[in-house]
């Protein structure tokens, strides 16, 4: 009964490994969370550039200051981009496959940052120009202004794809 499928990007189609921009930042001078409320705060930065309340530069620039060096924001950039890894061919294959029997949408919470980055990566790696070539519609949680794991994000792509949820499977890296 399955007609739609919602893919995440991070974890899904794009290997990711957030230790490595971890240690990057650290590699720059930014030290990490000493305690739960540096942690909350950091967590709250990053919600913000997701749901695009913040543009990249503010990010910086509120980042920049927590740097026990002086950075730029191409050194910012390369540190938080260094998590996404490589888009396996065998993934884009695979989804060119089920394009023919399935409609496929993409979700993922990320940021102007990262979309570039990767973005990028599609275009020189796989030679495929945009999302729309492998999904039928991307949402990108930056511009739409709301994040997994929200009901709320749910409910916007099933009604802003007017498909139903008994006919759609979600595939994340992480159980919501």
């Amino acid at each position: 009964d399955i007609k739609n499928i919602i893919f995440d990007f991070g974890g899904v189609i794009c290997n990711i490994d957030i230790t490595i921009t971890e240690k990057a930042f650290r590699d720059l001078g930014l030290p990490p969370p000493a305690n739960k409320d540096e942690y909350r705060s950091w967590e709250s930065l990053l919600g913000e550039l997701e749901t695009g309340k913040i543009t990249p530069q503010q990010f910086r620039d509120i980042l920049r200051p927590k740097f026990e060096t002086n950075v730029t924001d191409a050194d910012i950039d390369k540190a938080w981009n260094a998590l996404l890894l490589d888009i396996p061919a065998s993934r884009i294959d695979l989804l060119k496959r089920l394009k023919k029997r399935y409609r496929l949408f993409l979700l993922s919470n990320t940021n102007q940052i990262h979309y570039d980055h990767y973005l990028k990566k599609l275009q020189d790696g796989h030679k495929i120009e945009n999302f729309e070539t492998l999904f039928d519609r991307p949402w990108f949680s930056h511009r739409i202004g709301i994040s997994k794991p929200s009901p709320g994000v749910f409910e916007f792509i099933l009604r802003d794809a007017g498909i139903p949820a008994s006919e759609t499977l979600f595939i994340d890296d992480t159980a919501m």
